[in-house]
C-alpha cells in the first residue's frame, strides 16, 4: 500500500529473471494508458548473477498529475522488445485528513 503523496515512492523488487537481463517496467494509469516508467526508476532494474533486481520509483509525478487515483493497479515487467515476463500489484490510498503529513 502506498500512501497517495507528491514525493511517494515504491522499491520494486524482481526474481527468477536471467542473469543480468535488462527489465523495463510499464504502469497502466487510471485511463488505461500504459507507459514505460524507467525514467522515474533508480538504479534502471537489471537482474543481477542469481536473476534478481531492485529499483525504486519515484511515483509522485503520476499521483499529482492525477493519473494515479486511489485503488489498485499493475506494473508489468517486460524485456527489453516488451515481451510480457511478469506483472506486480501495487495499490493505493488517500491520506486521512487528520494524518499528519
Amino acid at each position: 500500500m502506498v500512501k497517495m503523496d507528491k514525493k511517494a515512492t515504491i522499491t520494486i523488487v524482481g526474481t527468477g529473471f536471467q542473469p543480468d537481463q535488462e527489465v523495463s517496467l510499464l504502469f497502466t494509469d487510471v485511463d488505461g494508458v500504459q507507459s514505460d516508467i524507467g525514467y522515474a526508476l533508480k538504479p534502471q532494474p537489471k537482474a543481477n548473477t542469481i536473476g534478481a533486481w531492485v529499483t525504486t520509483w519515484s511515483c509522485g509525478r503520476y499521483i499529482s498529475k492525477k493519473l494515479i487515483k486511489e485503488g489498485a493497479y499493475a506494473i508489468t515487467v517486460t524485456d527489453g522488445d516488451y515481451n510480457i515476463l511478469a506483472h506486480t500489484p501495487v495499490a493505493f490510498y488517500k491520506a486521512e485528513k487528520n494524518e499528519k503529513k
